[in-house]
């Protein structure tokens, strides 16, 4: 017992000294427009990180530009690997009535530490009716 706790006391100790590694910071931005059936459409707009239990809100926008559908949106969390980031849409496509929510996951190749140099930015045109995603 005695030889496990000094074990576990000197793996510790070198633990501390190495230090352990910091959580890095990641970011996504994504530069779209929101279409319903191929005309420019409004709608807000939600970045978050999907998780199993609970997504973790990362920003959220409105369209900029309701004449052409245009948004920026960028969201950043710490970690030890890359998020899952997701975006809901809430808008009136196809029901004028009623909000509709589409989500579209984002590829994690669009993820990066948040001081790289060599980001990618996402820029894609969101379709509204059939929640599809076309990359530019």
């Amino acid at each position: 017992m005695l030889k496990y706790f000094l074990s576990s006391a000197i793996l510790l100790t070198t633990v501390k000294a190495d230090g352990i590694p910091h959580r890095k910071e990641f970011t996504v931005k994504i530069k779209g427009k929101l279409v319903c059936d191929g005309e420019p459409a409004s709608g807000s707009i939600v970045l978050a990180d999907e998780d199993f239990f609970w997504d973790d809100l990362l920003n959220f926008t409105k369209t900029a530009n309701v004449m052409d559908g245009a948004f920026e949106i960028e969201g950043y969390e710490k970690g030890w690997t890359k998020f899952d980031p997701i975006l809901y849409v809430l808008h009136h496509c196809g029901d004028e009535f009623n909000p509709v929510r589409s989500e579209f996951p984002i590829d994690k190749k669009y993820v990066f530490v948040s001081n790289d140099e060599k980001k990618m930015i996402v820029e894609a045109v969101f379709e509204l009716r059939n929640s599809t995603v076309i990359y530019a």
